[in-house]
């Protein structure tokens, strides 16, 4: 089976524990799947918020947002996946601002009348599946994964969550997010 895959990567640290997290969980998948994969990473980059034009509402029929940059094309990629993992440090129970920062772009996928999928990517984007893997330093996954499980209620996506702790080994973390991945 083939799968598109967007990987996005919440974390500062290149190479930090998010970024192997993501790589690991992808490895395990082309396991079992013919993927194709791109990641970004959006601490990495300075992305364009939300204006609050309410362009997107202006075009109720269409995928458009007022801003043509990296944020609006990572949200094209978005909505032609498969997959989207989501992967990232939990700061303050919450998650980073750039991940919260893309979501609040994902307006520009509903009607505005009543915040249901916009029609032309309705079909899209109920085939998606969210995936969010966590890492943080005792409490607090839950809340910083609301938001993802939300988006993908209201888009009538799947959705999954895994977490592991600053307490845990690096070997232990990469071996069981690489068996949470093979339960996909």
């Amino acid at each position: 089976m083939s799968l598109k895959v967007v990987t996005i990567i919440g974390s500062y640290r290149e190479n930090g524990m998010s970024a192997k997290l993501a790589a690991k969980y992808v490895e395990e998948l082309e396991k079992t799947h013919q993927i194709t994969n791109k990641t970004f990473n959006i601490a990495q980059n300075q992305l364009n918020g939300c204006h609050g034009c309410l362009g997107c509402k202006a075009h109720p029929d269409q995928f458009y947002c007022s801003q043509s940059d990296e944020c609006f094309e990572i949200l094209k990629e978005m909505v032609e996946a498969d997959v989207v993992i989501f992967s990232y440090p939990v700061y303050w129970y919450y998650m980073p601002a750039q991940v919260k920062l893309l979501l609040d772009r994902t307006v520009s996928l509903f009607n505005w009348s009543d915040f249901s999928p916009k029609k032309c990517l309705e079909e899209k984007l109920k085939k998606l599946k969210f995936v969010c893997l966590c890492t943080c330093g005792s409490e607090g996954f839950e809340k910083a994964t609301e938001p993802i499980k939300m988006l993908a209620g209201m888009v009538h996506a799947s959705f999954d969550s895994f977490h592991v702790f600053d307490s845990q080994k690096e070997n232990e973390k990469l071996t069981t997010v690489a068996d949470f991945a093979k339960k996909f």
